[in-house]
């Protein structure tokens, strides 16, 4: 049976999928159409981007060897700073020829512009809470130690502060 609308939300995530279990699975869904939402733009990648379109029109863009051939490699060697005039004009041709077969499936908006004429003003408050005694000791022994990996202590900190039974394992807590 096939699905009408294949909807994938985070779509960004399928930017780096070569070989991911979760594209081959999308992939293989019989469907009439795909819609893929995301919040992150792909920048400055235009492989990744190939890979994102790809997914949801595929071969618009043609192979990715094409894509690059194409593409890629004459938009990226026109953005350099030793470009020649020509190389300049070439990538501007293909940049526009990009555009133009994109445009046709891709929906590009900004945060500001979105819902603003039916969402109220954002309203933000700050609030600061005090740690619990228990927050506080480890805290204490988490800061006391001699730090050797500064990202495993900034994420347990985190964990930390929302919670002191994010660092629990088992019955005991697991601190660095």
């Amino acid at each position: 049976k096939q699905v009408g609308l294949l909807v994938v939300d985070e779509g960004h995530r399928l930017k780096n999928s070569a070989g991911s279990i979760t594209v081959s699975a999308l992939c293989s869904l019989a469907c009439g159409a795909r819609l893929l939402i995301t919040g992150t733009p792909i920048q400055n990648n235009l492989s990744e981007f190939h890979t994102v379109a790809s997914f949801v029109c595929p071969g618009i863009l043609g192979s990715l060897p094409e894509f690059r051939r194409d593409f890629e490699r004459p938009i990226t060697a026109a953005s350099c700073k030793n470009a020649t005039q020509e190389q300049r004009f070439i990538g501007q041709e293909q940049s526009r020829k990009l555009d133009q077969v994109t445009k046709t499936f891709l929906l590009r908006r900004l945060a500001k512009d979105v819902l603003t004429s039916i969402l109220p003003p954002r309203t933000e408050i700050l609030l600061f809470c005090r740690p619990s005694p228990l927050q506080c000791k480890l805290y204490h022994e988490v800061t006391s130690k001699r730090i050797s990996d500064p990202l495993s202590t900034l994420t347990n900190l985190r964990k930390l502060c929302s919670h002191p039974t994010l660092l629990m394992n088992g019955n005991n807590y697991s601190l660095p």
